[in-house]
């Protein structure tokens, strides 16, 4: 969406922020958890990139649909993931 707006700018500030917090969670992480730490760590950098990335998308005039709209297909992604 960003790139579509012509702003590469957000785009990279989104991608530097989000590998500078994978890198200091990783460093916290692994070593007390291991491979969850890791997983842990690349979740919590995902949702810091989406948060921004629809941060500065609201900015450009492009608003989100409210999140109860996903819902269903959020219930069943959690219920395949327990499975």
């Amino acid at each position: 969406v960003l790139v579509g707006f012509g702003r590469q700018d957000l785009m990279v500030r989104t991608v530097v922020w989000a590998a500078a917090l994978n890198v200091v969670l990783n460093a916290l992480l692994i070593p007390r958890l291991g491979m969850l730490g890791a997983a842990a760590a690349t979740v919590a950098t995902e949702a810091l990139r989406t948060w921004l990335s629809a941060r500065y998308a609201a900015r450009l005039g492009m608003h989100m649909p409210p999140l109860r709209r996903f819902s269903r297909s959020a219930a069943a992604t959690a219920a395949m993931a327990l499975a």
